[in-house]
């Protein structure tokens, strides 16, 4: 096989830089952003290509630097970051034009700064859905574990913090265990929030909660915990000039969380006027004159399910006669308490959602005052333990209409849409 001298591939390479045109050359390479590498003249290249076949080296000194850098990028994904980063580092290599190197290197700033926003993004991610993994586990536990559903939603909507749904958990967690030591534990637990005074904690004395499962226990002094939050925030409401929070809390609309949350937010732009409760369906609610901001004013009724007002019309809403509206207005926090104290002695309270306990808890305190009110019992004792013996009929479907004859109300809902306009 025969040899070659360096210098004759030297030449070779050479060759197509130099022509009788020399200056015009010169001109031309001076335009181009690139380093002079290679050559583009045809016979130096066809001479190249054939030596280099003879000696199975491969003579990439022929290629341009615009074929070097093709070569190199060659099989890159532009549409990636990464690809496009690669890409400008392999042209920087053969571009000598410091115009030319500076546009490269701020683009390749640009990317680095792209690439950087997408991987902070993509921890963001990672680290939202953990923590809405811990939200889940923590709202399962709830609805499962303590029979709390309604915290658990509140959790999963934003309405409460990881933290502050996770502290509720430990509260109902400590309330379990201390039942789980009979009388005496759930006595100890009752003292240690201070509600040695409470309704409940005569009931528990005097052995009403034996029978109670500990999840009851524990829903029932939770419940009576936040009704005494609620009613110390309404008095701190009141002296911060927060009216709108103060009727959203005497409402059910929030829990005392939840106002606690909002007390830091802006005043909310809904208005509402009118407001009174009403029977829809066999619900007693809240029904108002409900103007959204920018928006028309319709007649809405509140919904504890979805924690919105929505629109009604007026054959869906029956007014409460004058007798029962004051007897209901005048059921206070603490009357629910009370009827939320002997109920949960009932296994069946428990399971109800959210709203449905609201509705037996405003039935059964309606009873005692009715009770009351008729003379057919003596004490208020005796008032709550005969309520509570008909706890299945007051809670039954239609009860509201058979204990209180609201369907011969003689007062349209017309009438009160009318009122109110």
């Amino acid at each position: 096989m025969p040899r070659f001298s360096q210098s004759l591939f030297d030449s070779i390479r050479d060759f197509g830089r130099m022509s009788p045109t020399e200056g015009r050359r010169q001109a031309l390479q001076q335009q181009s952003p690139y380093q002079q590498t290679g050559t583009t003249d045809p016979l130096a290249r066809g001479i190249g290509q054939m030596l280099g076949g003879l000696t199975g080296k491969p003579l990439t000194y022929l290629q341009t630097a615009p074929e070097r850098i093709a070569a190199e990028t060659k099989g890159l994904d532009l549409s990636t970051i990464e690809g496009q980063q690669q890409a400008i580092q392999a042209e920087l290599q053969y571009v000598q034009d410091p115009q030319a190197r500076r546009a490269l290197g701020l683009r390749l700033m640009e990317l680095n700064k792209l690439k950087l926003q997408q991987e902070e993004l993509a921890l963001k991610k990672q680290q939202e859905l953990g923590q809405q993994t811990a939200i889940e586990q923590v709202a399962l536990s709830l609805e499962s574990e303590y029979k709390d559903p309604k915290t658990a939603e509140l959790m999963r909507t934003g309405a409460i913090t990881p933290q502050q749904g996770n502290a509720r958990r430990i509260e109902l967690q400590k309330s379990v265990a201390a039942s789980a030591n009979g009388k005496s534990g759930q006595l100890a637990r009752l003292r240690g929030l201070g509600l040695q005074d409470s309704e409940l904690f005569k009931q528990v004395e005097a052995g009403k909660y034996e029978g109670v499962s500990d999840t009851q226990f524990a829903s029932i002094v939770s419940d009576l915990a936040e009704a005494n939050k609620v009613e110390e925030q309404i008095d701190f409401l009141k002296k911060q000039g927060r009216e709108d929070l103060v009727e959203q809390l005497e409402m059910g609309m929030i829990t005392s969380i939840e106002a606690g949350n909002k007390l830091r937010e802006p005043p909310s732009t809904t208005q509402y006027a009118n407001r009174k409760q009403m029977l829809k369906g066999d619900s007693i609610v809240w029904v108002a004159d409900v103007k959204p901001q920018n928006e028309d004013e319709y007649v809405g009724a509140w919904n504890p399910e979805t924690k919105k007002w929505e629109a009604v019309e007026a054959e869906e809403i029956k007014e409460l006669p004058k007798e029962v509206a004051e007897k209901i207005s005048d059921i206070s926090y603490s009357d629910l308490n009370k009827a939320a104290n002997y109920l949960g002695r009932d296994s069946n309270y428990i399971d109800l959602s959210p709203a449905e306990q609201d509705q037996a808890k405003f039935k059964f305190a309606f009873r005692v005052q009715d009770l009351l009110d008729k003379k057919e019992v003596k004490t208020l004792e005796e008032a709550y333990e005969k309520a509570f013996e008909e706890r299945e009929q007051i809670e039954s479907k239609g009860r509201w209409s058979w204990l209180t004859g609201l369907m011969s109300s003689k007062k349209s809902a017309d009438e009160y849409i009318a009122e109110g306009n």
